[in-house]
C-alpha cells in the first residue's frame, strides 16, 4: 500500500516541476525526433504547415513527457509502489465496467448541450479584445485539430486511438487524478473541493476557453469515478471512450465521403426539434447511472476513504 511522506504544498511543487521539465524535454525530443523522419529543421516548425506525422509526433512524445511520466515518476517517489499509489491493483467489478460505459454512451446529449451554453458566452463590452483573440485560438486549435482527425485509412484510425484516446486517457488521469486531486484534497481537506480543483485545472490546461464548463464537468465525473470506485481503471476507460468514440465517429463519416469538417459537425448535432428533450433525458439517465455506480461501488469492497494518501470526507 502506498503511502504518502510528503506535505500536499512541497508535493504540490514537486509535481508542477515534473510536468514542466518533462513538457520541456520530451517536446524537444518530439520535435528532434519528427526533424529527422522529415528531414525538417526545428527552427522553421510552423504547427499550422507541418505534415500531420510531423505533429503527430510531437504531439506523441509531448503527451508521454508532460503527463505519463511526470505522473508515473510522482508516484515512485511518493510511494512504495506506483500501481499501489494509483489503486491500479485494487479489485474491480465488471457491473462498475458496464456502468462507466453506459454513463459516457448516455452523458453525450448533456455534455453536447454544455459545450453548446460555453461556446455561446461572451465577456463583457470591455473585454472585447479579450474575446476576440480568444476565439482566434480557438479557431486555430479547431483547425489543428481537423488536421489531425484527416484519417484516409484504418491506419490512420490507429493511430489517432493511441494518440488522441489511449495516451491521453492513461497519462492525463494517472496525473490529474492520480496525483493533484489526492493533493489538492489533503490540501484543503475536503475531498469534494479536491476532484472541483482538480478538474478546473484539467479543463484549463488545454487552452480551450470555448470548451472549459463541459471538460471541467467531464473532469469531475472522472474524479468521482475514481473515488468511488477505488480504482484508476474506471476513469481510464470513462476517458478512452469518451475520447475514442469522437475519433471513431468522425473517421466513419468520413468513410462516407463528408469532409473532417462536415464529419465533425455531424458528431455534435444542436439543431434537433427534441433537442432539449433529449437534453433532459440525458442528464436524467446519467445521473441515474452515476448513482448506480455510487450504490454498487459502495457495497463491493473495502471503503475508499481507508487509503492513505486519499483525504478523508468531511
Amino acid at each position: 500500500m502506498s503511502k504518502s511522506i510528503t506535505s500536499p504544498g512541497l508535493a504540490l511543487l514537486k509535481l508542477l516541476v515534473l510536468v514542466v521539465s518533462g513538457m520541456f524535454l520530451f517536446s524537444l525530443l518530439g520535435l528532434l525526433a519528427g526533424s529527422l523522419i522529415y528531414k525538417q529543421s526545428v527552427l522553421v516548425v510552423s504547427p499550422m504547415n507541418e505534415s500531420v506525422g510531423f505533429l503527430r509526433i510531437v504531439q506523441l512524445f509531448s503527451s508521454v513527457g508532460s503527463f505519463l511520466l511526470p505522473a508515473w515518476w510522482f508516484a515512485k517517489r511518493e510511494g512504495n509502489q506506483a500501481t499501489s499509489f494509483f489503486k491500479l491493483n485494487t479489485a474491480t467489478h465488471i457491473p462498475l465496467f458496464i456502468l462507466t460505459a453506459l454513463l459516457f454512451y448516455f452523458s453525450s446529449g448533456f455534455f453536447q448541450w454544455t459545450i453548446d451554453v460555453n461556446q455561446a458566452m461572451h465577456l463583457p463590452d470591455s473585454l472585447v479584445g479579450v474575446e476576440k483573440w480568444m476565439r482566434q485560438q480557438e479557431d486555430q486549435l479547431a483547425t489543428l485539430t481537423q488536421r489531425f482527425l484527416y484519417m484516409p485509412s484504418a491506419v490512420d484510425l490507429a493511430i489517432n486511438l493511441l494518440m488522441i484516446a489511449l495516451i491521453p486517457a492513461i497519462g492525463e488521469e494517472l496525473l490529474f487524478r492520480g496525483c493533484l486531486q489526492p493533493i489538492f484534497g489533503r490540501l484543503v481537506k475536503n475531498a469534494h473541493v479536491g476532484i472541483w480543483l482538480a478538474a478546473i485545472v484539467f479543463s484549463a490546461i488545454h487552452l480551450q476557453f470555448y470548451g472549459f464548463i463541459p471538460r471541467m464537468l467531464l473532469g469531475a465525473l472522472f474524479g468521482y469515478l475514481y473515488y468511488y470506485g477505488n480504482s484508476m481503471w474506471y476513469p481510464i476507460l470513462g476517458h478512452f471512450l469518451n475520447n475514442g468514440s469522437a475519433v471513431v465517429a468522425v473517421y466513419f463519416y468520413q468513410q462516407k465521403g463528408l469532409s473532417v469538417a462536415e464529419a465533425m459537425k455531424q458528431e455534435n448535432p444542436a439543431d434537433s426539434r427534441f433537442y432539449l428533450l433529449s437534453v433532459f433525458l440525458s442528464a436524467t439517465i446519467t445521473i441515474f447511472l452515476f448513482y448506480k455506480f455510487y450504490q454498487i461501488a459502495r457495497q463491493k469492497g473495502p471503503n475508499h476513504q481507508t487509503e492513505n494518501h486519499e483525504p478523508k470526507l468531511d
